[in-house]
């Protein structure tokens, strides 16, 4: 796996993704681009199961809602048999990006950016969209933005203070953002 915040690479551990309001900017911080690729390994070491849970749903789902009113596409899923994620691989690469992009990015995520913040972890990038997804002859690539957080700033200290994190937000501090970025309610 390589993980690059515009043209550096860093380490996964360095970064998460917000367990809440993922896709909303973040006051006064500028979004840079990142790039995760991965071996076809790895993601079926990670996805398999999340995409078969997927498979499972759909099939389940078009008994009682017409695909057609589905978020992403999920008709093509039927007309191709609903295919196992290595033949989706080989024969239809843009269908499992779109796959990854609108249904699985969140598992590959959680599996792959291992800072965790809920437990204390002090991530230094935060994966806040997934833009582009495609599928090179050996990899999957992700591209989207990511936030760095800032030192001394106001914001990144209320979203990574532990004691919040851990849910003692009297002890976190009385100023507190409105935005609920990795899954801490400041409202209660």
């Amino acid at each position: 796996m390589e993980f690059f915040v515009g043209i550096d690479q860093v380490q996964p551990e360095e970064a998460c993704t917000p367990v809440k309001q993922f896709g909303q900017p973040w006051p006064d911080h500028v979004a840079q681009k990142y790039v995760l690729r991965l071996r076809l390994d790895e993601v079926l070491e990670v996805l398999s199961t999340p995409y078969e849970g997927l498979i499972r749903e759909l099939r389940e789902d078009e008994i009682h809602e017409p695909l057609e009113e589905m978020e992403g596409d999920p008709r093509r899923f039927r007309e191709l048999g609903y295919p196992s994620i290595q033949k989706l691989w080989r024969a239809n690469p843009a269908v499992l990006s779109e796959v990854i992009k609108v249904y699985l990015h969140g598992e590959l995520f959680d599996a792959v950016l291992t800072a965790r913040p809920e437990l204390g972890g002090r991530p230094f990038y935060v994966v806040n969209s997934v833009d582009r997804v495609w599928v090179e002859p050996k990899r999957l690539c992700l591209m989207g933005d990511v936030y760095r957080r800032g030192q001394g700033c106001g914001y990144c200290a209320w979203a990574f203070n532990a004691q919040a994190v851990a849910g003692n937000d009297a002890e976190a501090g009385s100023e507190k953002p409105s935005t609920d970025v990795l899954g801490v309610n400041p409202g209660g």
